[in-house]
């Protein structure tokens, strides 16, 4: 994304990419939880919405890596600031109060636990809902809420592609740590299907295997 835009103004036709959704939000949280607490502190404050828009990328969600507070957030702006005890299990609720002793008279809202002084909590990845939300029903809902924020950022590729412009994606969804190709995710196939031109695709493979093998062909000799 940093190489291609100076191309653009030489000639070569717009590129845009799929990144991933949390890379848009506030603290990047999706990559805190490899990081020393320190760092995480800091990269709370980073914000990369903006950068990332102007060099043309679109976010998808990847639900493997969503944190606990991509997913408050999301409930926050589309369903409402709720108090956590009306939403979550007894014992995320008692992660989020151990970390304000003395004040445990007051309730605490969405709004202020998705703040640096619960980092901590925030960037664990809650994997399943089952574990997180206590009420069933509610869960239902953040489910179906999640899959229409999938629905909304496939619908921005699709019509970037029906205007006829160029999208450049991982179809694995991750890189390949063995060099074969991994299922495609299915969330590529929906574009494709909903896209009313036609679309021409350019398979690109990055290797570094002829590489690999050239050094070790050295050292044998």
């Amino acid at each position: 994304m940093i190489i291609f835009p100076p191309l653009y103004k030489k000639g070569f036709p717009q590129l845009h990419f799929v990144a991933r959704y949390d890379l848009f939000l506030q603290g990047l949280p999706g990559f805190q939880q490899s990081y020393h607490p320190f760092i995480g502190a800091l990269l709370f404050y980073v914000n990369m919405r903006k950068p990332m828009r102007l060099l043309n990328a679109h976010p998808i969600r990847k639900y493997e890596t969503t944190t606990v507070r991509e997913l408050l957030i999301d409930i926050k702006d589309k369903m409402g600031d709720f108090c956590i005890d009306d939403i979550l299990t007894e014992k995320w609720n008692f992660l989020f109060y151990a970390l304000r002793p003395g004040e445990d008279d007051k309730k605490l809202k969405i709004s202020e636990v998705i703040k640096p002084h619960y980092n901590r909590v925030l960037k664990k990845q809650y994997r399943s809902l089952g574990s997180f939300l206590k009420d069933r029903d509610f869960r239902e809902e953040v489910k179906d809420l999640e899959r229409s924020i999938v629905q909304e950022q496939e619908i921005e590729l699709i019509e970037l592609l029906n205007e006829g412009g160029t999208l450049c994606l991982f179809p694995e969804g991750d890189l390949s740590l063995d060099g074969k190709l991994r299922k495609i995710k299915a969330g590529l196939h929906d574009v494709l299907k909903e896209t009313k031109t036609n679309v021409r695709i350019l398979p690109i493979n990055i290797t570094y295997d002829f590489m690999f093998t050239t050094s070790c062909l050295q050292l044998e000799e």
